[in-house]
């Protein structure tokens, strides 16, 4: 009896020393881990678009964020990339935004020499994140379809007046064809971005001079003066 409660005294030892060195590793591990993460922190990029889809000849607006862990605003780059592939993989076009506040806001024309109807993806990254594996980087498949207002040319115009301390924007804008022929009494679908969102939307119908008039408010107070 003796024997095998010394036994069992020394198996239970043994148990908790092996416990507690397994506890130090982990511990030993977690700490280096933590270290890593400190030393290389790993930033993601976000990209907002104004739309899910586009036409060539439009323009992708969007907003971009970088963060680290915790979505905590980046600290570190200064800068972003934004590129747009085609579908076999080639680059088409590429921006640099410079990052306030970790966030930054572009546009990409979409204009008819470069981008053509069909599958294209848009890829955004900082400096600091080709240090990892491309799997980190931002990706995001966007369609492209033909052309619609190709064969619109259009002309507009502003006039702002403040109204108890807001800024109200009339824009006055004609549509012609390439000919320079009116387009009257036609739907037309109308959207203001500011910042690569956007704020309001709408509908109206040219006159019979080619005409839309629009009044809205400014946003935060900004003047609207081209669009």
């Amino acid at each position: 009896m003796r024997l095998f409660f010394a036994i069992f005294i020394l198996f239970i030892t043994a148990s908790f020393s092996a416990q507690a060195q397994d506890s130090v590793k982990l511990n030993t591990i977690l700490s280096k881990v933590k270290r890593l993460a400190d030393e290389q922190p790993l930033e993601k990029v976000y990209l907002h678009f104004d739309k899910p889809y586009y036409a060539v000849a439009d323009t992708m607006w969007f907003k971009a964020y970088v963060t680290i862990e915790q979505n905590i605003p980046t600290p570190f780059s200064k800068i972003v990339y934004v590129e747009v592939f085609n579908a076999k993989d080639s680059l088409v076009k590429s921006v640099k935004l410079p990052l306030k506040n970790s966030v930054a806001y572009g546009n990409i024309p979409l204009n008819m020499r470069s981008f053509k109807q069909g599958n294209y993806y848009v890829r955004a990254y900082t400096l600091w994140m080709l240090n990892f594996n491309e799997e980190f980087l931002f990706t995001k498949n966007i369609l492209i379809g033909e052309a619609i207002d190709k064969e619109v040319l259009t002309n507009i115009s502003y006039t702002n007046e403040e109204i108890d301390k807001n800024i109200k924007t009339t824009a006055k804008i004609q549509f012609r064809d390439i000919n320079k022929k009116v387009y009257a009494n036609k739907v037309v679908n109308w959207s203001v971005i500011s910042r690569g969102d956007v704020f309001i939307k709408g509908k109206g119908t040219t006159d019979q001079n080619g005409f839309l008039t629009i009044t809205v408010s400014s946003k935060d107070g900004q003047l609207i003066t081209k669009g």
